[in-house]
């Protein structure tokens, strides 16, 4: 060999060199950014687009089961190819997933056949593979880091190779920092999927306890300060020698220690709902005899309001239920039926069986609730004090323990209202 052509030799070794030292720079630099793994996946793309000249490329991440491919990002192509699931050692990065080995096709007609004898794939179905229709080339480099498949890498070109051998060997050779970099940003968003469901969690936590506060300073306050002025007008009509009066304000006496009494169990029953120290005992029960004996508990208020009950009680197989919890439930939705009913109308209990699931219903015929409202019944920061027919109070906590209550019994409870006309509360629990 002359001088002049170890001369020539020695510089094309040398730019080669000093192109890949750019190159590695360059991929490493981009490589280490911290990014989600979407953000990161189609920054993996463009580069190779910029630095490989690599037009159409995939990234295929394996499931959770290690049984399918699923496409994450695609560059270059006018159908986006997001979310394709392939089989392992379905096509050329299926084969490279299951072998864990780089796979270089070029000619379409060598593809093809490669295609048919390793996967006995009909032709068909090979067309059906994510990427171009008919590429004349195609590269599968499978991203693997600490013995874990983390992704497939899939290039594919027109022309007879996707790029030379010098590229493939030196991309080859980045396959792994690849793989540690979406790993990387797995971890990333996994991590920011955790802070935002902890931030979820202390949002709610904050709302519960502002919640509670209320509820103590305000509605809690309203009737011990009620007491105090009821009982300095017993002493004046005492003094007065009037009973009538003092007959009266002892129904009232009375009212408010139901109301107080309620108050307090529902404080309560929240309070340690929320610290899980509530007890549950499951046993076989009769929601007949339940509602019946939940019934009875509000006969007075039922006749002072002129309210009526109408059961339907097509359900006959016991669920297994914590007796106590669930008559807590449903004292809660029944008075609140009672509360926001009309004077002299009808209130209507049903249960029946749907899907192997008892199915309980209260019916009530009154003020309803605006379809803005019922989004938000069942969340602890939000103020449910909208007052009854005839200006009765409540703080909405009752809602919150049915709704806790039945969540424990592996039950569901949902409401459907039309506004000025009525409400269906519908309450699910499993038979068993």
């Amino acid at each position: 060999m002359t001088d002049d052509n170890q001369l020539q030799l020695l510089t094309r070794q040398l730019n080669e060199a000093r192109r890949k030292n750019h190159l590695m720079a360059t991929v490493t630099f981009e490589l280490n950014k911290v990014l989600s793994l979407p953000d990161k996946l189609q920054n993996i793309l463009k580069i190779l687009n910029d630095q490989f000249y690599i037009h159409y490329s995939l990234i295929l991440l394996p499931d959770k089961a290690l049984k399918n491919l699923v496409v994450q990002c695609s560059y270059g192509y006018e159908k986006d190819h997001t979310g394709f699931s392939i089989p392992f050692g379905t096509g050329i990065a299926g084969l490279a997933a299951v072998k864990r080995l780089p796979i270089n096709i070029t000619g379409i007609r060598r593809k093809k056949d490669y295609l048919a004898v390793n996967n006995s794939l009909p032709q068909q179905v090979a067309q059906t593979l994510p990427g171009l229709d008919n590429p004349e080339s195609q590269i599968a480099i499978p991203l693997i880091a600490n013995n874990e498949l983390v992704a497939v890498l899939l290039a594919e070109s027109y022309n007879l190779s996707v790029f030379s051998k010098e590229d493939e060997a030196f991309l080859i050779t980045l396959s792994q920092a690849i793989a540690v970099s979406i790993q990387n940003s797995v971890l990333f968003d996994s991590m920011e999927d955790i802070i935002a469901k902890r931030t979820e969690e202390l949002r709610k936590s904050n709302q519960t306890k502002d919640r509670l506060f209320s509820v103590i300073s305000h509605d809690l306050r309203g009737p011990i300060t009620s007491f105090q002025s009821i009982a300095k007008l017993v002493g004046h009509y005492n003094k007065q020698n009037e009973r009538e009066k003092i007959d009266l304000l002892s129904q009232r006496i009375d009212q408010s220690v139901n109301k107080l009494n309620t108050l307090l169990n529902n404080l309560l029953n929240w309070a340690l709902a929320q610290t899980k120290e509530i007890q549950y005992h499951p046993e076989r029960t009769s929601l007949s005899d339940l509602l019946n004996d939940v019934t009875e508990i509000y006969n007075d208020q039922l006749l002072q309001k002129e309210l009526t009950i109408h059961t339907e009680y097509t359900l006959v197989t016991p669920v297994v239920a914590d007796y106590d919890l669930l008559t807590a439930v449903f004292r809660n939705l029944l008075s609140n039926a009672i509360k926001y009913s009309s004077r002299g109308s009808v209130i209507k209990l049903r249960t029946n069986l749907e899907d192997n699931q008892a199915v309980i219903e209260i019916e009530d015929n009154g003020v309803g609730i605006a379809p803005e409202k019922l989004s938000f019944l069942f969340e602890a920061g939000e103020k449910k004090n909208t007052s009854g027919t005839e200006n009765e109070k409540g703080t909405g906590l009752g809602l919150l323990v049915a709704k806790e209550f039945v969540k424990m019994h592996g039950g569901n409870i949902e409401v459907d209202s039309v506004l000025n006309k009525k409400t269906i509360v519908r309450v699910t629990l499993p038979l068993s």
